[in-house]
């Protein structure tokens, strides 16, 4: 895999990047990659590497480590472990649950996240994924997404926030007039 990413109003920023997979036994396969950026006269660059092993039919454990480094010497660094749970019949069966741990250092400040994550099937063409973090800085995040095949059922997934939106903003707008 080989990118170019370009992006930016003002000041353009260039993004070159490429990794490539292979497998380097029965049931493991490594990721090698790498990414150089242009930014602003600044040229930072960095490297990762990813092991993925299945251990039996429905658990994999992923180790990855990475780092990158800007023209003046700051070095950002991330390894991260997770194990996978997938459904026995996975890939047919898409329900699947992720946890891990991350371990962030840049410059003297070493952050450790938790993550979970888990994706359930509702019915045949629609999915829930849960994805929920917490760190050692006390933040964190939790999102629930909902993805569909089915147009019928995307248009209600869309037309629902939009409703929310509309609703806040008349009862704020009501809050609003009340005051005066």
């Amino acid at each position: 895999m080989a990118g170019l990413l370009i992006q930016g109003s003002e000041q353009l920023m260039y993004l070159l990047k490429g990794e490539t997979k292979f497998k380097d036994s029965k049931r493991g396969k490594m990721t090698i990659g790498g990414l150089v950026a242009f930014i602003d006269g600044n040229i930072p660059f960095g490297f990762k590497m990813e092991k993925q092993m299945a251990v039996g039919k429905r658990l994999v454990l992923v180790g990855n480590g990475g780092t990158m480094r800007s023209q003046g010497g700051d070095t950002a660094s991330e390894a991260n472990l997770e194990a996978r749970l997938r459904e026995a019949d996975f890939p047919i069966g898409q329900n699947q649950s992720h946890a891990g741990l991350s371990l962030t250092m840049s410059k003297d400040d070493l952050t450790a996240t938790a993550n979970i994550r888990s994706q359930v099937s509702i019915g045949r063409q629609t999915k829930l994924t849960g994805v929920a973090s917490l760190d050692t800085k006390r933040t964190g995040r939790f999102s629930v997404r909902a993805s569909s095949s089915d147009q019928l059922q995307l248009a209600l997934m869309a037309i629902l926030p939009l409703a929310m939106s509309i609703y806040k903003r008349i009862i704020q707008s009501k809050e609003t007039d009340n005051d005066l």
